[in-house]
């Protein structure tokens, strides 16, 4: 399925969340950060960290069909851009015709229970175009095998919220 899969919508949104995956990077060991306060309690993850980790985890034959991957803040909702291989997403037919093209997907990043955070995909385009919901979603669900367009990962249980900045998450 990967195969078929890999490089396209849901490679994109795959690869800034695995689900289930525990994130392997600076920012979501075991152990809450030493600070002062309480609200000082806070572990950057820096993007650079999250894009080696995410491309580490990609199965080999996907990583062709994704490149130049960028990671951002949107109003305070993770936003992640990368150059994507229309060709080789099943379901999107349509399109393969259109080859590479900038794909971005935003939406917030949230704790959904101790030990388990999640990205909230709410938007995806191509290019300046917006691709509809009832497009994009279903090949998400199919690959998460859930009902929603949550991406769940594993973080530390200290973590009670996350927050997106311009160029980290913040894990508290």
């Amino acid at each position: 399925m990967w195969s078929r899969v890999a490089g396209g919508v849901a490679a994109l949104i795959l690869v800034t969340f695995a689900p289930s995956a525990r994130l392997a990077a600076q920012g979501a060991s075991g152990a809450p950060p030493a600070a002062a306060g309480a609200d000082a309690l806070a572990q950057a993850l820096p993007f650079e960290s999250l894009e080696r980790y995410l491309l580490s985890i990609l199965p080999p034959e996907a990583q062709p069909n994704v490149k130049g991957l960028r990671f951002g803040a949107d109003n305070g909702e993770l936003e992640v851009e990368a150059e994507v291989n229309l060709a080789a997403v099943q379901g999107l037919d349509m399109l393969s015709r259109l080859g590479w093209q900038r794909l971005r997907a935003v939406g917030p990043v949230r704790v959904l229970r101790p030990g388990s955070a999640g990205w909230e995909v709410r938007s995806a385009s191509l290019g300046m175009f917006p691709v509809a919901q009832a497009i994009w979603a279903p090949l998400l669900q199919k690959v998460t095998k859930r009902q929603d367009t949550v991406i769940p990962v594993i973080v530390a249980p200290w973590v009670k919220r996350v927050e997106v900045d311009s160029a980290q998450l913040l894990l508290y």
